[in-house]
């Protein structure tokens, strides 16, 4: 039992590699890896996996930022441009 486990963990972190450097280092190559340099490329691809993930969530944040606040320029455009009477400088 403790060898499935094992051998288990072993072969998700040989997956995670594979994940993290998708282009760069294929299944077949991890083979061939020793333990130091696995572990080594473990750190590098998960950290640059990781600062690609938050450069991607930050762009969909500004993405949306950008599109509420065109979206309330258009809509004050539009109230303007009909004549209403409201306070659309207040709208947030």
């Amino acid at each position: 039992m403790l060898m499935d486990s094992c051998y288990k963990a072993v072969l998700n972190e040989c997956i995670e590699l594979v994940i993290w450097a998708s282009p760069s280092i294929n299944i077949g190559e991890v083979d061939n890896i020793d333990l130091h340099e696995f572990e080594i490329y473990r750190k590098v691809f998960k950290e640059k996996f990781d600062a690609e993930a938050k450069n991607k969530q930050e762009f969909i944040k500004n993405t949306f930022e950008f599109a509420r606040k065109s979206v309330e320029v258009i809509c004050k455009t539009i109230a303007g441009a009909f004549g209403t009477k409201t306070n659309t400088s207040n709208i947030k």
